[in-house]
């Protein structure tokens, strides 16, 4: 079954607005004062308050009237242009996978979908009001995880009555940590609880080859990625470790990477599990190949994302969304002229689909060539520069999301660490410079649609500018909220 990629609005919603000139060398977005937002969910429902709860409807049918908020009208004009989307919950993942969208509405913003399957549902709810177009989720959430599911059955049609999305602000806040070691930990603390007992994936964290492809294995086992240094354990690593009180501990890389020494020290945090493995080759290529052949489980990726290991910015990027769509990154040397033999035999013996990401300057065109003579794909996803791939990526990989992940291109560190926890939430890692945020990220997260933007690391990595969501032509989205340092999730306990 193909990959669904990000689907049309925006490409609608572009084509919008160049021909309505609204489109210029400042961004349209652009003003001084973020617009007046709904003081609560229900001031942006209509009076008849038909969104508190779903009414049956024909047979079959689910539809509704979608309306958006703007300055002058606060309680919402018809949609004309936008999506209703829906997502139907995996049987098998229990993942709420695309299933069918509208964006046909007549003049009142009235919609329709006929003929879902039965199962269990979200909805969401996009519209190109001003000054951005955004997104909800039923029942007026801003992410999907909060949304209210609706259960579809046999016969029976809903109708969702009046929404009226509100105008788009972005909640922003920072994660970091006093170094690269606590910046990973404060990561890993925003997604698992106290005695989580998850795998944990062990990688040096002062160099990035062995690391690249050990993000998407985490991801893969459901677990959480934290960095050593090759002879020792940073307090702040050992701390998580034992707040999250692994199942096993997998260390990617030799003995080069990560000594014996830690490795026997590790074995210490697995009070309970199948202890400390190691996953390693002769070189960076070779380890990647291990973490491929042995890392998954005997069960093949989705997708295999191939990037060159001779620099980090390609398969940084790659790591989230690899982890995103349940698939793997593997490293090449992208300057040969072709695919190596035991790669080769790797790829065909596996049999995924494979994209190369990066331009020609990072992975040949003989080494594309040589995917595509397997038959397993070799679709190029890249961009001008490695900010620009990002963006790429995030646009091949990702429908939409709710949250957007901002690091310093300049550097592997924070990246590194971003990387499974975006593909654990189903999110984008941007790479962008650190005094203000690359112009081809900045335009790119009005169409992911993220309402929430985490940036990774200190105002040494990235700038207050980065952090106000303010682009290198000087021009900053309106920010919603802002959010702390970090912020730990619940305990467990």
């Amino acid at each position: 079954m193909p990959r669904i990629r990000r689907r049309s609005l925006a490409a609608v919603l572009t084509a919008t607005l160049v021909a309505t000139t609204l489109l210029t060398a400042v961004p349209a977005v652009a003003q001084t004062d973020a617009p007046a937002a709904p003081a609560s969910r229900d001031d942006a429902r209509t009076p008849d308050g038909s969104t508190e709860g779903l009414t049956a409807a024909a047979a079959g049918l689910v539809s509704g009237r979608l309306l958006f908020s703007t300055t002058s009208n606060p309680g919402g004009e018809p949609v004309s242009i936008g999506e209703v989307v829906a997502f139907r919950e995996s049987l098998f993942t229990g993942d709420f996978l695309w299933q069918d969208s509208t964006s046909t509405f007549d003049v009142e913003g009235d919609w329709s979908m006929p003929d879902l399957p039965v199962g269990n549902y979200r909805f969401s709810f996009l519209q190109d009001g001003e000054p951005l177009y955004s997104r909800i989720w039923h029942d007026h959430a801003r992410e999907a995880d909060s949304s209210t599911p609706v259960a579809l059955t046999e016969g029976v049609g809903v109708n969702f009555g009046t929404v009226v999305v509100p105008q788009r602000l972005f909640g922003i806040n920072r994660v970091a940590g006093a170094d690269r070691f606590a910046t990973s930990v404060a990561l890993s603390q925003t997604q698992f609880t106290n005695d989580a007992e998850v795998p944990v994936v062990i990688v040096n964290g002062l160099d990035y080859p062995d690391a690249l492809s050990a993000g998407p294995l985490a991801n893969a086992f459901n677990g959480a990625m934290l960095m050593v240094t090759p002879t020792g354990i940073p307090a702040a690593t050992a701390a998580e470790l034992t707040r999250l009180d692994p199942t096993i501990i997998i260390i990617v890389g030799g003995t080069g990477v990560v000594s014996a020494s830690v490795a026997e020290q590790l074995e210490a945090f697995v009070t309970t599990g199948s202890g400390v493995v190691r996953i390693a080759g002769a070189d960076r290529y070779a380890t990647s190949r291990a973490v491929l052949d042995n890392g998954f489980d005997g069960v093949a990726p989705s997708e295999i994302l191939l990037a060159t290991g001779r620099n980090f910015p390609d398969a940084l990027a790659a790591s989230a969304a690899a982890g995103h769509i349940q698939g793997a990154v593997l490293l090449v040397d992208g300057a040969a002229s072709t695919l190596d033999a035991p790669t080769t035999a790797l790829l065909d013996s596996i049999g995924s689909t494979v994209s190369v990401i990066g331009g020609t300057g990072s992975v040949s065109t003989g080494i594309q060539q040589a995917v595509a003579t397997l038959g397993l794909g070799g679709n190029r996803v890249s961009g001008a520069d490695r900010y620009a791939t990002s963006v790429a990526i995030a646009v091949e990989f990702f429908v939409y999301a709710d949250y957007a992940y901002l690091v310093n291109g300049s550097g592997f560190a924070d990246a590194l660490a971003a990387g499974p926890i975006a593909g654990r939430r189903g999110a984008p890692v941007y790479l962008t410079s650190g005094a203000c945020v690359t112009n081809s990220v900045w335009e790119d997260l009005e169409f992911l649609l993220a309402n929430t933007v985490t940036t990774v690391g200190g105002t040494g990595a990235l700038s207050s500018s980065v952090y106000t969501l303010t682009n290198c032509s000087g021009v900053s989205y309106p920010a919603g909220f802002t959010g702390e340092v970090s912020a730990p999730v619940a305990s467990g306990d």
